[in-house]
């Protein structure tokens, strides 16, 4: 039925949460963030919470990269109360050359791509700052089961605009009905995948709703064996 799939890349394959929780207890333990009276799980916590919703913001526009790449942690220091020229130096630099060396993955993900290899020609899409997203392929060693990383910044236009999965269409010579697109994001991927007019599986372990309507709905990656 499918000729192509697309994947998202972080949540759906690179463990973001896992990789991410041990690249700021390293910052938290290299710059002794207990003297400011933060604790170690508060820190991973409270970061977290605000990650999340400036990703949002950047899905739809409303922030651009540098803004989202400094306010997180800003915003973070700022709810412990600690005054801004406190922030070690350049920790969004750290955290970003931290982060890509980490290698954790979804369960599932390699024996589901070792499946899916001979099958399928694969593409990642991704809104992932690029500076990183080759270099946590490399280092989780995703890379040789893909064919082509499409990065927003590369394209200039994000998830879940449609001319950013026109181009991974085109570069894979594919109609819509010929892919499959699978993302943990129902807002970037799901929606983005049907403003394309693309067939989508929502990857979906923790049971958020979906409220966009995807075609196909998995709890683990190894579900998706039953689908293509």
């Amino acid at each position: 039925m499918y000729r192509c799939l697309f994947f998202d890349l972080d949540h759906t394959l690179w463990d973001f949460e896992k990789n991410a929780e041990g690249s700021l207890l390293d910052l938290h333990d290299k710059h002794n963030l207990h003297q400011y009276d933060i604790s170690p799980v508060d820190f991973v916590s409270k970061y977290s919470e605000i990650n999340h919703a400036m990703w949002r913001l950047y899905h739809r526009g409303t922030i651009d990269k540098e803004y989202l790449r400094t306010q997180r942690f800003i915003q973070t220091f700022e709810f412990f109360k600690v005054p801004v020229h406190q922030i070690p130096n350049n920790l969004w630099d750290e955290y970003l050359e931290l982060l890509p060396s980490r290698t954790h993955l979804m369960a599932g993900c390699i024996e589901l791509l070792e499946y899916l290899k001979p099958k399928y020609p694969m593409t990642i899409i991704t809104n992932g700052f690029k500076e990183v997203q080759h270099q946590k392929m490399t280092n989780s060693k995703l890379l040789p089961y893909f064919q082509h990383l499409v990065i927003s910044e590369d394209v200039g236009h994000q998830k879940p605009a449609s001319e950013i999965f026109e181009f991974a269409l085109k570069v894979n010579n594919c109609k819509p009905e010929e892919v499959l697109m699978i993302g943990d994001n129902v807002e970037a991927d799901i929606q983005g995948a049907k403003n394309a007019g693309i067939d989508s599986v929502f990857f979906n372990p923790i049971g958020l709703p979906d409220t966009v309507g995807a075609t196909f709905e998995i709890q683990h990656l190894l579900e998706l064996k039953k689908l293509v």
